[in-house]
């Protein structure tokens, strides 16, 4: 699959991801520090081939960097974005 874009960044309350299915795939997303701690995750379900908007909420994460892994079957995707 392919990431097409984080929105926004810097992040402020809710952040999505589009990302384009090459095939059908169960998705999941992980959210690290930069100490690599897991801050939040979630198993998003099957998602069909095509392109999807993946929302996730950043409120309770404090001011700072972080890591998103974005897992599609067997791919990962990582991308860093920012919380203020």
């Amino acid at each position: 699959y392919t990431t097409l874009f984080r929105s926004p960044n810097p992040v402020r309350g809710n952040a999505q991801v589009n990302i384009k299915l090459t095939e059908n795939a169960n998705v999941s997303y992980q959210i690290y520090d930069l100490s690599g701690r897991l801050v939040a995750s979630s198993n998003l379900g099957f998602y069909v081939q095509g392109e999807h908007t993946v929302k996730f909420n950043a409120e309770n994460l404090a001011s700072g960097s972080y890591i998103i892994r974005l897992q599609a079957g067997k791919k990962t995707e990582t991308g860093k974005f920012l919380v203020y």
